[in-house]
This record gives structure tokens, C-alpha cells and sequence, in this order.
């Protein structure tokens, strides 16, 4: 792999300064995204994370969703573009591949596959760990991040009724305390800092779930150059309420390819080698049945159970403590199975830096402001998952009244999507997370 290029300054200052320390916690996409934000606004960003990262892209225990297929959506790859304008040249040094996401990404359903047409716009066909390890290189470059790992948080400072920085336990069991003005959760989904909440007299948010007890497995492929298909990435997703499974494939660094599969509950998912092939017939797409017939295994499958998807509504409350805020998983957490989760944390970092960029807001204010630019971006992609999950009975979640209606507009949306190129547009513009479905036109 060629060296790195040199050390470059930091991202230019907000003339909005928000403080002199911010603490991240959590060194996960959302994390590091945040990072990168909050380095405009104050002197110094620390990002705690209880994992040892290593240089190497294997799979980490705080991670372990890394190891299965993750697609950065089209609205989240401009977002990073933007923060990291050496994006794209750090990740071809790594090996990643260059994709067009118009007409190099499929979205192929029960009736019918859509694609878009050529652009020049790029993105990359990347594994998770090293997307996560492109994006931290990147972020050692600026001087006023750094980054303490194998660190875990095990209270939070209070001064005056508000959040001001955290305890923290290191490697060697030693306890240390670090001062912040503003202390970002990005610890995933069990989000640490709402264990902190009632304790000092707050609510916590309303928790809406919906429990899908999908299972993910994956495995690597090698294909024959010659055999290369038309697309790079593809999504699969699952038609209710008559075929509850789905899949994401995707070319990868050094040519790799990665396929997971996922099925509602779970009940004939298996991480055995020799059904991996009929799991995937069982979905009956062409495209991924002449992958298979090509393909060479690389490695066993990998199994992992993604119970529920969440949702905790922060701009619900009445009272929330100054100097915290949640991003990621901590906010939402979306079903894998559409692919949402890295550009949801791209959206939300958008949110906080829109947010700090408000002047006229300080304390609460901007608290609430935060969250709601965050259920803004996340209700989009929320609905769009609900539309096909809710459509699965032995999905269980709240309902609304009209959740059958609903379903049934989606099936008839992808029908009308492939005989109408504006239809099919609008479609793919919300698979991608760059624009919600209409409701009035479209679902």
C-alpha cells in the first residue's frame, strides 16, 4: 500500500467557537463523524473508545456488525466527500473500488430491477472496518483530535444541573477524569447516557422498537475478472408479506465480494457453508443466482442475530440536560437489512453541524434544535423501513391503523417504479437517502 500523503491542518475554525474540549464516546462511524464536526467549533475533540483499534481490518469486539455487508448510501458518500475531500484517494490506496452509484447500483425486487444512469459521481465498494479505518486515518491528521482507546466510561460529571465531562476507566484499571463542554454518545445502541438521565431527576425518551429477529449471514467471494457483473452493489429487499428474506452484495477491497443474507425470524437461517447457496436460490433473483454460479468461497459464512430495530425519541422530552447529545445507533437504529445505518450517522452529523452553527443557540435551545434537524432526517428513513417491515406479521411493533394500506402502496410503488423512469427516480432517491417518498404521490 503506497504511504499516506503528509500531515494536513485541521478542518477550518467555525467563527462560532463552542468550547475549548469536546468528548466523543464511541469510536464507530458515528463517532468519528461527529469528530470531524466538532473540530470546527472546539480546541481540542477526544474520542473514547473501549476497544484496542488496531492498524489491521479484522472484525473488533465492540463492532461485531462490521464483519456483514454495509452499503454508504448515496447521500451519506456526499456528505464524507465534503468532510474528507481525500476521501476517495485514501480509500483507492487502501484497495477499495470505485462505483458509479447511478448505473452501477441495483436495486432489484420481486418486480423488477432498477438501476440509475451513468454519473460523475463515485463512490466506493468498501468492507465496514476499512471504511472505519479510512475515515480515522484521515482524522489523525488534524491536530485537534485525538483519540484514547481501550478507555470505557463508567459515570458522567455533573456541574450545575448539566453534563460536563465523563469518568473514565483505562487499560491498566486506573480512573481519570476528562472536563468537556459538550459530550457526544456515540456508544451505540444500548446508549450509555441514558442510564444517566434518571438518576438526576430527567425522563428518558420514549423507546419505539420494532422486532423483526432478522438474521444476517455473510461470506466472501472471489469472481473471475471475465465474469465481473454489470453492477457492483446490489440491494435485495424483502416483499411482504410473502418473502421475508433479502440481501446486499457488494465488490469490496482487492476485488473482494461480500454477500449477507438476511431472513424475518430467523427460523431456516443457517451459517453452514453448504446452505449458503440455497438460502440465496430461495430469493430467486437472476442477479445474484449468476453471481453464485461464478463465484469462489472465500472463508466460512459469518452469522450474527439483529433482533430490533429502535428508535428513542429525544425531541419528545420537556427537560434534557445541557452539554449531551446522542448520535448513531444511540438515536436509531435502523433494520440492516436496508442498508441505512452508516448514512443515518452521516445525516445526524449534518444535524450537529447545522446545529452548532446557530449562533443564537446555547443550552437547551440547542439541544432541542439538534434534536429536531435529527428526527427530521431520521423519520425519512424510519417510514421508508416500516413501509416493508410492518408488512411481515411475525414482525412485532405498534401499528398504524392503515399499516395494511400502506404495504400494499409499496408493492404497487415498485410495480409502477419499473414501467416509469420519474417513479423509479423517486424511488431510488429514497433508498438512497437523498430525498423522503412523497406521501401525497408516492406511497
Amino acid at each position: 500500500m503506497p504511504p499516506p500523503p503528509p500531515l494536513e491542518p485541521s478542518p477550518p475554525r467555525s467563527p462560532q467557537k463552542r468550547g475549548r474540549h469536546a468528548l466523543v464516546i464511541g469510536g464507530g462511524m458515528a463517532g468519528l463523524l461527529a469528530a470531524r464536526i466538532l473540530a470546527r467549533f472546539f480546541d481540542r475533540v477526544t474520542i473514547v473508545e473501549r476497544d484496542l483499534v488496531e492498524a489491521s481490518t479484522r472484525t473488533r469486539a465492540g463492532l461485531p456488525q462490521a464483519a456483514h455487508a454495509h452499503v454508504l448510501l448515496q447521500a451519506g458518500h456526499e456528505l464524507l466527500q465534503r468532510w474528507f475531500p481525500d476521501m476517495a484517494q485514501e480509500l483507492s490506496r487502501r484497495g477499495a473500488v470505485s462505483v458509479d452509484f447511478g448505473c452501477e447500483f441495483v436495486y432489484a425486487m420481486g418486480a423488477g430491477s432498477l438501476t440509475g444512469v451513468a454519473s460523475e459521481s463515485r463512490a466506493h465498494g468498501v468492507s465496514r472496518p476499512l471504511l472505519d479505518q479510512a475515515v480515522r486515518s484521515l482524522l489523525t491528521r488534524e491536530s485537534r483530535i485525538q483519540f484514547r482507546n481501550e478507555a470505557q466510561v463508567v459515570s458522567p460529571l455533573w456541574h450545575r444541573g448539566r453534563i460536563a465531562g465523563a469518568r473514565l476507566r483505562l487499560s491498566r484499571g486506573t480512573v481519570t477524569e476528562l472536563d468537556a463542554d459538550l459530550v457526544i454518545d456515540a456508544s451505540g445502541m444500548g446508549c450509555l447516557s441514558n442510564s444517566w438521565l434518571a438518576p438526576a431527576g430527567f425522563a428518558e425518551p420514549e423507546l419505539e422498537t420494532v422486532r423483526t429477529c432478522a438474521v444476517a449471514v455473510t461470506r466472501e467471494f472471489s469472481l473471475p475478472e471475465s465474469a465481473t457483473p454489470d453492477w457492483k452493489v446490489a440491494l435485495i429487499p424483502p416483499s411482504p408479506p410473502d418473502v421475508p428474506r433479502a440481501a446486499i452484495a457488494s465488490m469490496i477491497e482487492r476485488r473482494r465480494w461480500q454477500v449477507t443474507l438476511f431472513e424475518y425470524g430467523g427460523s431456516s437461517a443457517s451459517g453452514k457453508p453448504s446452505e449458503f447457496v440455497s438460502f440465496a436460490e430461495s430469493l430467486a433473483r437472476p442477479e445474484l443466482l449468476r453471481f453464485l454460479r461464478e463465484a469462489r468461497p472465500l472463508g466460512s459464512p459469518r452469522i450474527q442475530l439483529c433482533p430490533v430495530s429502535i428508535r428513542r425519541r429525544f425531541e419528545h422530552l420537556a427537560r434534557y440536560p445541557g452539554g449531551l447529545l446522542p448520535v448513531g445507533d444511540a438515536l436509531c437504529a435502523p433494520n440492516p437489512v436496508h442498508a441505512q445505518g452508516l448514512t443515518l450517522a452521516a445525516l445526524e452529523a449534518r444535524a450537529l453541524e447545522e446545529t452548532l452553527e446557530g449562533s443564537e443557540l446555547t443550552g437547551r435551545n440547542l439541544s432541542e434544535a439538534y434534536f429536531r434537524r435529527c428526527a427530521d432526517v431520521i423519520d425519512a428513513a424510519w417510514r421508508f423501513g416500516n413501509l416493508c417491515d410492518l408488512g411481515f406479521s411475525r414482525v412485532e411493533a405498534e401499528r398504524p391503523k392503515d399499516a395494511r394500506a400502506l404495504v400494499g402502496s409499496l408493492r404497487a410503488l415498485r410495480e409502477r417504479a419499473v414501467a416509469d423512469a420519474d417513479v423509479a427516480r423517486r424511488l431510488l432517491d429514497a433508498v438512497q437517502l437523498c430525498a423522503p417518498l412523497g406521501a401525497d404521490r408516492d406511497a
